[in-house]
């Protein structure tokens, strides 16, 4: 409707209301018409919503989105040895992604350089958008030169050769803040020999604030020492929810 039109409507929608006040002595309150916004859905003020018509659109929306026939149907497209498609089925969007033609795999060890083993499947990683943001000592975790939407401290071992300075015997092993499931998905740290048998490095895992007031409640293990055979930790406020803690790891 037009700004000339809408302001037609009002005006006789005043007159009519002020007779029918006047015959019936009553006060009628008099509501905003809703409007029907060009080139979109019925909204009171809003935006119009967009309608998904051709496949590069599809591939930039998500399944649910309203859409129309698409042009240039059936609409396909390659990600690697993966194949993706979009559908306009009852005017709602639907896409999909089929990884069946890749190789299988066990674990990320087993896949190229930015491949992820996803469902037995060596697959194109999925990096998010927008980029990962960390809080506090965090960084963005990679998973097989990919980014992922993870935060962990960073490896300080690769071997225990690395974890000998001086003399002082330690093994590099994974600790509990893992990007992923499987061999190589987890942070190496040293790891002292009184705590080689109880629970993996808990650096950069997350759980329950034990003493900061975190307007979260979670906190981020920091600073974590081997002592007593017990692993004791520092904490700092996070966003974070993952990666979590083994119950009763950290002192």
């Amino acid at each position: 409707m037009t700004t000339a039109g809408r302001a037609a409507y009002r005006l006789l929608l005043f007159v009519a209301v002020a007779l029918l006040g006047g015959c019936r002595g009553r006060t009628v309150q008099v509501l905003e018409p809703i409007t029907q916004l060009d080139g979109g859905d019925i909204a009171d003020g809003g935006a119009p919503t967009e309608t998904v018509t051709t496949c590069a659109q599809a591939f930039e929306g998500e399944s649910g989105d309203l859409c129309a026939p698409l042009t240039g149907a059936p609409c396909a497209r390659a990600d690697g040895c993966c194949e993706e498609r979009a559908s306009c089925e009852g005017g709602v969007l639907s896409r999909t992604r089929s990884c069946d033609a890749c190789d299988a795999c066990a674990n990320d060890t087993a896949c190229a350089e930015r491949e992820w083993c996803i469902d037995t499947r060596c697959q194109p990683c999925l990096e998010p958008e927008p980029a990962t943001t960390c809080d506090g000592s965090a960084m963005p975790a990679l998973r097989n030169g990919c980014v992922t939407a993870l935060c962990l401290p960073a490896s300080r071992c690769r071997s225990d050769v690395d974890c000998t300075p001086g003399g002082m015997r330690g093994t590099c092993g994974e600790g509990q803040a893992c990007a992923c499931e499987g061999e190589g998905c987890c942070v190496r740290l040293c790891v002292p020999p009184e705590c080689a048998a109880g629970p993996p490095h808990p650096e950069g895992c997350v759980q329950a604030c034990r003493e900061l007031r975190c307007p979260s409640g979670r906190c981020r293990s920091v600073g974590c020492r081997c002592t007593e055979g017990r692993w004791t930790c520092a904490e700092e406020c996070t966003e974070a929810t993952l990666p979590g803690c083994e119950p009763s790891a950290v002192g």
